[in-house]
């Protein structure tokens, strides 16, 4: 009876491990909103742009504001490195600390799309297995409610929560 006690809490501990480290590092799949009003840093409206001076949209998901990350080092006057084999956003170091405030470019092309993501979401993937370091420290995002909350990725673009 003791070696099938054994037998089934070492069963019952290994199943636990597993499902907990399938779900840990789950993408999920989401709708979320493109921002439709007006956001402000510092007292200015502030817009982002891409790497090629392109708008980028902010977004919106479950109440919380979801900027790119390029914007969040502009404002922050950090550098964002990338680690795709661990999946590690890090902002460290000092740089020229920069908020647009104007409009970047556009391409009129794709206009007829963002009026339709504007009117009716765009799906995104919800990622719980991007860790985020600030000056070498992880961090973890909350929303109003005190409830954790993951970086989005976008058009090829990782977001985090502006909070």
């Amino acid at each position: 009876m003791k070696k099938h006690w054994k037998t089934l809490m070492l069963t019952a501990a290994t199943a636990a491990v597993f499902s907990c480290g399938v779900s840990a590092f789950a993408v999920s799949d989401i709708h979320a909103d493109i921002l439709s009003g007006r956001v402000y840093t510092e007292g200015r409206r502030a817009y982002c742009w891409d790497a090629s001076g392109k708008d980028v949209d902010y977004l919106s998901y479950n109440g919380t504001t979801y900027i790119p990350i390029r914007t969040a080092g502009e404002w922050m006057g950090k550098n964002v490195t990338w680690d795709e084999a661990s999946k590690t956003i890090t902002l460290s170091g000092t740089t020229t600390k920069t908020i647009h405030d104007e409009a970047g470019t556009y391409d009129p092309n794709e206009d007829d799309a963002a009026l339709e993501a504007a009117q009716n979401g765009i799906s995104a993937k919800l990622r719980d297995d991007i860790t985020v370091v600030v000056d070498q420290k992880t961090q973890t995002f909350k929303n109003t409610a005190g409830e954790t909350v993951y970086p989005i990725n976008y058009n090829n673009t990782n977001y985090l929560p502006v909070r």
